[in-house]
């Protein structure tokens, strides 16, 4: 399948343009960009094999394509499930962190801290909470974080509401 980077970049700016609005001197263009050369980036690496494929296949079905929303919804796990993509960032950024991390099965809770995603130190559990203190990007992060965490089912329900909007 062709992969249409143009078209999902922009559905992705179009989805994320309040959040990446809060910093501005952000490049949007060369974030997204550099988002597609990492999951594209190719590495020898067995468990991660599959983020090069099925991140950009769920995008397109998920962004692009006319599908009905149950076939929307068995796609989504692939994108919300973020650790794969954070770890292959590991992997290529710090590969003896990396090696660490994948020999010992630790999860997004030892990949954050080796990548710095959350230099506030924002609790998941406060992540939705108006008391938890602005920290822009990072704070979206955190929230997005907290949707891996929310049962499936849930999960569609932001699916469903794209869809209605779009």
């Amino acid at each position: 399948m062709q992969i249409n980077w143009t078209n999902i970049k922009t559905e992705i700016l179009a989805e994320t343009k309040d959040i990446l609005q809060t910093e501005p001197n952000l490049n949007t263009n060369e974030v997204l960009d550099l988002f597609v050369k990492v999951l594209l980036y190719p590495i020898n690496e067995p468990d991660l094999a599959g983020v090069a494929t099925r991140i950009p296949n769920a995008l397109q079905k998920i962004l692009l394509e006319n599908l009905p929303i149950i076939d929307k919804n068995a796609y989504f796990p692939d994108v919300a499930k973020i650790e794969p993509y954070f770890r292959k960032i590991l992997c290529i950024t710090d590969n003896t962190s990396y090696q660490r991390v994948a020999n010992s099965k630790d999860g997004l809770g030892s990949i954050i801290p080796k990548l710095n995603l959350n230099p506030n130190n924002i609790k998941l559990s406060a992540a939705w909470s108006d008391e938890n203190p602005k920290t822009h990007f990072a704070e979206h992060l955190i929230k997005a974080l907290a949707v891996v965490y929310v049962p499936t089912d849930d999960c569609m329900l932001l699916v469903r509401h794209k869809q209605r909007r779009g």
